[in-house]
């Protein structure tokens, strides 16, 4: 089952314009806190703190294990009794596990520019697996 969270801005009534829909798989959607089921409520800048410091301390954890990647490239060339075709398999499978986390790098970067955009539009709501909010359907003191 998909699942998606969705974002929305509200005109001066009591109208949603969805901005952005983004599957639970994408980083924005795995972070978001408390974006509600079938319901939706407006984003605080807390929110958006929160979400771009949780992808920044990830593009930071995937930037240090590229770095302890290469220094592993080392310790592999440097290591004894281990022979070639030993040193060129581990040499390859760490520069395909780089190629991997620049990708997700790369996603995640993707993600909090999002993040920061989004952030900048007053009034923008959330929620989960809704697609035609009303007004009926905010939470908290909305």
């Amino acid at each position: 089952m998909s699942w998606y969270t969705n974002f929305f801005v509200r005109d001066s009534g009591d109208n949603f314009t969805e901005i952005a829909s983004f599957s639970r798989n994408f980083p924005i959607s795995r972070v978001f806190p408390n974006s509600p089921a079938e319901k939706i409520r407006r984003c605080s800048q807390n929110d958006w703190d929160v979400v771009t410091s949780i992808l920044k301390e990830e593009i930071n954890s995937m930037e240090q294990a590229i770095r302890d990647s290469i220094e592993l490239d080392t310790q592999i060339g440097a290591a004894t009794g281990v022979s070639m075709e030993d040193r060129l398999a581990a040499w390859s499978d760490e520069k395909s596990h780089r190629a991997e986390l620049k990708e997700e790098i790369d996603e995640l970067t993707y993600a909090l520019h999002v993040a920061e955009f989004l952030s900048d539009i007053p009034q923008v709501y959330v929620g989960d697996e809704i697609s035609d909010p009303t007004v009926e359907d905010l939470v908290k003191d909305e």
